[in-house]
């Protein structure tokens, strides 16, 4: 089963420990969401691990599947400008995302991001045979971490149209990836109580 975490439908945003500061920036997100990345989505299977990223893609190459297309936008400049944002915005060890990788990647873990195509979850499962699905005004995207035909995590995140060079582009490759390897406590700072103080005096 997957395990989901509430996202607020957020929009990009640094993550942060304190439920107060969370709930205070939290307000008024719907007028600031216009024009930023939001998280819509984000699902765990029981056996993800955000360690496996550092035991299996450390210091490796890390193969990266992009779908679908943005504004028409070539393959080729979507999946350049896909893997160069990736790069670094995730937790744990420094890896090469790559469409094209060498030995050093691991064969049974890959990267998908689709733009614009049907809905779901289980996107490892359905070894990238998605419809084209575009909606006006927006660009979306889902993400899946995976191992094997197996999803490990999933991200479906939303920005006003925009294709490679915007920054609103990198904001929405950069979030998605941040929320594929992140841990799974760290997803909902609002459901985080570890700086909470029950004790009584």
């Amino acid at each position: 089963t997957l395990l989901n975490v509430p996202t607020l439908m957020r929009c990009a945003m640094k993550r942060f420990t304190s439920p107060i500061v969370a709930a205070s920036l939290a307000i008024g997100l719907a007028g600031a969401c216009a024009n930023s990345t939001m998280i819509v989505d984000t699902d765990y299977r029981d056996s993800y691990d955000p360690l496996n990223f550092n035991l299996y893609h450390g210091n490796r190459d890390t193969r990266v599947s992009v779908i679908g297309d943005t504004l028409g936008t070539n393959s080729r400049n979507l999946s350049t400008a896909v893997t160069k944002t990736m790069y670094g915005n995730h937790e744990g060890q420094r890896t090469n995302f790559t469409t094209n990788p060498g030995p050093s990647a691991e064969k049974n873990l890959h990267v998908i991001m689709a733009f614009n195509v049907e809905h779901n979850s289980y996107l490892c499962e359905t070894g990238g045979k998605l419809e084209s699905k575009p909606t006006a005004g927006k660009t979306e995207l889902q993400g899946a971490w995976c191992w094997g035909n197996q999803t490990q995590s999933y991200t479906l995140a939303t920005a006003p149209s925009t294709r490679p060079g915007d920054p609103a582009f990198k904001s929405l490759v950069a979030e998605t990836t941040q929320e594929l390897f992140g841990p799974p406590e760290d997803n909902n700072p609002l459901l985080d109580d570890s700086s909470t103080d029950d004790t009584v005096p």
